[in-house]
């Protein structure tokens, strides 16, 4: 790959005294340099002459740079040490252009002049990763959002920031008590605890009504007005229970005496069928012995 084997490059460059060479890799989005010594100049070399340099003509958006997690050290202390702040990502192109276009985000406002950050979930009190909006956010004439006025902002990852205009931070007026007002939402105007409480009594009270399964009766003579209520199944009486195991007992009874008439009926069919077993057995063996005795008789005339 030319963007990784060099040195056909470096040495091409110093023979024909050219002043640089570049290597690009099979799809030319990534490249490497060469100096005129034949040296090889890394993206980290690359990305600190061009932010430098875009700083001093005053192109460089958030005086901010975006690289990945694999730059070396010594990015980190130029940048330090030339006032440019240096944002890494994970590796990858997807992730620094998400990084990118998080900077520089226009929306529209509605009024002219200079807005403050006030509140950044995102600042390192909270635990965040310090990316904030500082100093004074200028208006620009560009319409953005059906808005004529809007600014450029620095998106903080999972943040939420509010802004709020200039003069109304030095006035000490709150933005958001005086809401413009095409923001305001009509037909939802908020009642007070007393109109919702004349609203709450005026309105008709639902009554809720029970079915039962059948009217009660009525108590009779001598028995108590006031009788607890059981739940499940009811409790039997002395004559209930009495009458209840005898018939568990003349149930049992009853199975048992079937099983005894029916013991002996199985008993008797297997006497007989071991009767009946045995007489074919005995008529076997008094064929054989006729069969041998007139096989004998025919062999004796024979001779």
């Amino acid at each position: 790959c030319g963007s990784t084997h060099l040195e056909s490059l470096a040495d091409a460059v110093v023979r024909g005294s050219y002043d640089i060479g570049v290597a690009f890799d099979g799809d030319a989005d990534r490249c490497l340099l060469v100096d005129e010594t034949g040296a090889t100049i890394d993206g980290d070399k690359v990305m600190a002459v061009c932010a430098a340099d875009m700083k001093r003509r005053g192109k460089l958006n958030g005086n901010t740079i975006v690289a990945t997690v694999m730059s070396n050290l010594g990015l980190h202390e130029y940048c330090r040490n030339n006032g440019i702040r240096l944002v890494c990502t994970s590796v990858g192109d997807r992730n620094v252009l998400e990084e990118m276009l998080r900077h520089d985000y226009r929306i529209g406002v509605p009024e002219k002049g200079s807005y403050i950050e006030v509140f950044n979930s995102d600042d390192e009190a909270f635990g965040g990763s310090g990316v904030k909006n500082e100093g004074e956010i200028k208006t620009e004439d560009v319409k953005w959002h059906d808005r004529d006025q809007s600014i450029l902002l620095t998106i903080p990852p999972m943040a939420t920031i509010y802004l709020r205009h200039k003069g109304q931070v030095a006035s000490g007026r709150n933005s958001f008590d005086e809401a413009p007002a095409e923001l305001e939402v009509r037909g939802h105007e908020e009642k007070s605890s007393a109109d919702k409480a004349e609203a709450a009594e005026a309105m008709p009270k639902k009554t809720v009504k029970r079915r039962t399964a059948a009217k009660k009766a009525e108590p009779s003579e001598g028995a108590p007005a006031d009788k607890p209520k059981r739940r499940g199944r009811p409790r039997m009486t002395e004559e209930e229970k009495a009458a209840a195991k005898a018939k568990r007992e003349a149930e049992k009874a009853a199975k048992a005496a079937a099983e005894g008439e029916a013991a002996p009926k199985k008993a008797r069919r297997r006497r007989s069928t071991a009767a009946k077993t045995t007489a074919k057995k005995t008529t076997r063996k008094t064929t054989a012995k006729k069969t041998a005795s007139k096989t004998a008789k025919a062999a004796a005339g024979e001779s």
